[in-house]
């Protein structure tokens, strides 16, 4: 029985830091990142392409791949989210478009393919990536038997979980956050550079997408798009406030009525 439930945390802990990630984004900045997914998918290749390429084992490429990720998503919030705050169903198609664009750079090696180069960990084919000898094995818990890479994800959720929360409750930047999720533009007019934290947000959001496609290479191969479904079914599941309320209890630790109204009118 506690095998099962180690199973079942493993693999939800990883969806947690997706939701968590698309949370805090449309919490903050009111946008639907279709492309979030994408940022699962890129976190797993920045893997794969880590191992084959600079030799480094699974704990280095945790921050690489983090570092890759948010800056993709510093880029993508720079260049096209930006220009469309308050366009709802704009940003959706957009970041949708955006989606659908990595996945074919991913499948065509980045237009490469077409002269004849291969890159080798990316393509259409399937990647793996193995786990240092520490992570591998199982230990005992009672009379249960605990596959080790499983407790890692657990433990490793569960820190970034926390770092974030202290991000959000215990620094400057996390204040302006809330700040801005509850009346973006009061914090304006208070001084915040809401652009600016906006385009953190966003890359913060992507860095924790990283973290999920970094565990799901290990249980499943990665592939284009193998992070679009359930990025998808996360951006699906945050219609209507829900996402906004996930961030207000999961994170931000309480919800009210009026949070569940506040920002409605935001950028506009």
């Amino acid at each position: 029985m506690l095998e099962v439930l180690f199973i079942g945390l493993s693999l939800g802990s990883i969806l947690l830091l997706v939701a968590l990630g698309l949370a805090i984004t449309y919490g903050a900045m009111g946008v639907i990142n279709m492309a979030h997914g994408e940022m699962v998918m890129i976190g797993a290749y920045v893997t794969v392409l880590s191992g084959i390429w600079l030799g480094v084992n699974i704990f280095v490429a945790i921050p690489i791949a983090f570092v890759v990720t948010a800056l993709i998503g510093l880029a993508i919030e720079r260049v096209i989210v930006r220009r469309l705050y308050g366009r709802l169903l704009d940003t959706l198609l957009a970041t949708w478009g955006i989606a659908i664009l990595i996945q074919q750079a991913v499948r065509l090696e980045l237009g490469l393919s077409f002269f004849g180069i291969h890159i080798a960990g990316l393509g259409p084919g399937l990647q793996n990536v193995s786990v240092p000898a520490a992570l591998q094995g199982t230990f005992m818990l009672g009379s249960a038997e605990i596959n080790r890479y499983r407790a890692f994800i657990i433990v490793v959720t569960a820190v970034l979980t926390a770092v974030t929360w202290l991000i959000m409750y215990r620094t400057p930047i996390g204040t302006q956050v809330r700040a801005i999720i509850r009346n973006p533009k009061m914090a304006a007019a208070c001084g915040i550079d809401v652009a600016r934290i906006n385009a953190l947000t966003f890359a913060f959001g992507s860095g924790l997408a990283r973290r999920r496609g970094r565990d799901d290479v290990r249980f499943q191969d990665g592939i284009p798009g193998h992070g679009h479904a359930d990025g998808g079914g996360r951006v699906h599941g945050c219609g209507d406030g829900r996402c906004r309320q996930f961030a207000r209890v999961g994170v931000f630790g309480r919800h009210s009525r009026r949070d569940q109204w506040a920002g409605r009118g935001r950028h506009q």
